[in-house]
C-alpha cells in the first residue's frame, strides 16, 4: 500500500506492508513502514505486532535539515530573527514597566491632587502596555507552541495551496496584542494630555474644537479602524488568486479574486478614517497647546512637552505608511509568510512609539508630581 504524506516542506512517499487478518480477526498493523525523502535526507521506519500490542516506532537519522525546514515553515526561523525580536520587546518592555512603578509611586506619594491624577492615568497607561508587551514577548519567544501549532495546522488543513505560513499566525497574534493594547492606552493618553493642557487655566484657554469624551472617543474609532485595516484588509497586502490546474481553469479565481479586492478597499477605507480621526485629535491638542506656551503662564513648557508627544505619534502612521510600501511593492502576497524584516521592523518602530508616547510621558509627569510636592513640602517647612 502506496500513500503520500503532504503539508511537510518536500512531499513525502511512504510505504506500508500490510500483514494479513490475525486469528481473531482484527487486521494486523503495518508490519513495515517506511518513508523516504530525497538522498541525504531522514529515513523514518516504524516496526509493528498485532494489535493491540504497543507499537515501535524508530528513527535513522541521516540529516537534520527536514527537522529544521518543518520548524522553518511553521513557526518560522528559530535563528537571529527571533534573538533580535525577544531582546527588542525585551526593552520596551523593562521601560514601560519601569515607567509604570516610577509613575505609580508618584501618584501614591504626589500631594498636588492634579498632578497625583495625571500620574495615576500614566501607571494606568504603562502598566496595561506592559502586560500587552509580556504576551508579545511569549508570542515571540515561542512560548505559545500548542495555539501556534493547533491554529497552523487547521489553517493547513483548510487551505488547498499555499499554506498559511507560522510567521502570519504569530503577526496576526501580536498585531491583535498591539490593538488590544492601543484600545486602551490610546484613550487615556488623549484624556491625559488634555488634562494637562486644561491644568491651572484661568484664562480659558481651552480647545478649540473638541471636549475631552470627544477626544477619547475619537481616538477610540482611530484604533478600530486600525484594527479593520490591519486584520480585514490585512495592511493592503494583495491577493494571489489560487492556481489552475494544469491545462484547465480554477473556478473559485474569480470569486477569490473579488475577496481580495473587496479586503483591499475595505483597508483603504479603514485606514484613511482612522488617519483622519487621529489628525483632527492631534490638531486640536496641538492648537490648545500653543495657546498655552502663548499665554506664557505656568503650563507653557507641560504644553511644549505636550507638542513632543503629538509628534512622537506620527510614528505609528509613519511606520505603517512604510510597511504598505513594502508590502505592495514586493508583491507580498496574503498566501506566503510575513516577511521576518518588516516584522521586526515593526517591533522596533512602534515600540519606539510606545516609548516616547508611554513612558516618557510617565517619566515627566511624574517626575512634575515629585518636584511639586517636594516645592510645597518646602514651603511649609519655611512658614514653620
Amino acid at each position: 500500500m502506496n500513500w503520500q504524506l503532504k503539508g511537510l516542506p518536500e512531499q513525502k512517499s511512504c510505504r506500508a506492508d500490510v500483514g494479513a487478518r490475525g486469528p481473531t480477526g482484527p487486521l494486523r498493523a503495518p508490519s513495515a513502514m517506511s518513508c523516504t525523502t530525497a538522498p541525504g535526507k531522514s529515513m523514518v521506519s516504524l516496526q509493528a505486532q498485532v494489535f493491540p500490542l504497543k507499537m515501535e516506532t524508530e528513527y535513522t537519522p541521516v540529516s537534520t535539515s527536514v527537522v529544521d525546514e518543518l520548524g522553518d515553515s511553521i513557526y518560522g526561523e528559530r535563528s537571529g530573527w527571533v534573538f533580535a525580536h525577544i531582546i527588542t520587546v525585551r526593552i520596551v518592555t523593562a521601560t514601560l514597566f519601569a515607567a509604570a512603578v516610577f509613575s505609580g509611586l508618584a501618584a501614591i506619594t504626589g500631594s498636588n491632587h492634579s498632578h497625583s491624577l495625571s500620574s495615576a492615568l500614566s501607571c494606568a497607561v504603562c502598566a496595561t502596555a506592559t502586560v500587552h508587551y509580556l504576551a508579545i514577548l511569549m508570542i515571540r519567544n515561542q512560548m505559545l507552541p500548542r495555539l501556534l501549532r493547533s491554529l497552523t495546522e487547521d489553517l493547513q488543513a483548510h487551505t488547498s495551496a499555499d499554506p498559511v505560513s507560522g510567521h502570519n499566525v504569530r503577526e496576526v497574534f501580536v498585531d491583535s496584542m498591539r490593538y488590544s493594547d492601543w484600545l486602551v492606552t490610546l484613550p487615556l493618553l488623549g484624556f491625559e494630555l488634555r488634562m494637562v493642557l486644561t491644568r491651572d487655566d484661568a484664562q480659558g484657554h481651552g480647545s478649540p474644537w473638541l471636549s475631552s469624551t470627544s477626544t477619547v472617543l475619537l481616538l477610540v474609532a482611530v484604533v478600530v479602524s486600525g484594527a479593520i485595516f490591519r486584520f480585514a484588509g490585512s495592511e493592503l497586502r494583495p491577493s494571489l488568486p489560487n492556481p489552475a490546474p494544469r491545462g484547465g481553469k480554477h473556478a473559485d479565481n474569480a470569486v477569490h479574486q473579488t475577496v481580495g479586492n473587496v479586503g483591499f478597499l475595505i483597508g483603504v477605507a479603514a485606514w484613511i478614517a482612522s488617519a483622519t480621526a487621529f489628525m483632527f485629535v492631534v490638531v486640536d491638542l496641538w492648537t490648545q497647546a500653543g495657546r498655552r506656551i502663548s499665554a506664557s503662564d505656568g503650563v507653557a513648557d507641560d504644553a511644549r512637552f505636550v507638542q513632543w508627544v503629538l509628534a512622537s505619534w506620527f510614528i505609528y502612521p509613519a511606520t505603517s505608511i512604510i510597511v504598505v510600501v513594502v508590502l505592495i511593492t514586493q508583491r507580498v502576497y496574503t498566501s506566503i509568510p510575513y516577511p521576518e524584516t518588516l516584522s521586526l521592523f515593526k517591533d522596533v518602530a512602534f515600540g519606539i512609539g510606545d516609548v516616547f508616547a508611554k513612558a516618557i510621558l510617565a517619566f515627566y509627569v511624574a517626575s512634575n508630581t515629585l518636584n511639586g510636592s517636594a516645592t510645597l513640602a518646602t514651603t511649609a517647612t519655611s512658614h514653620l
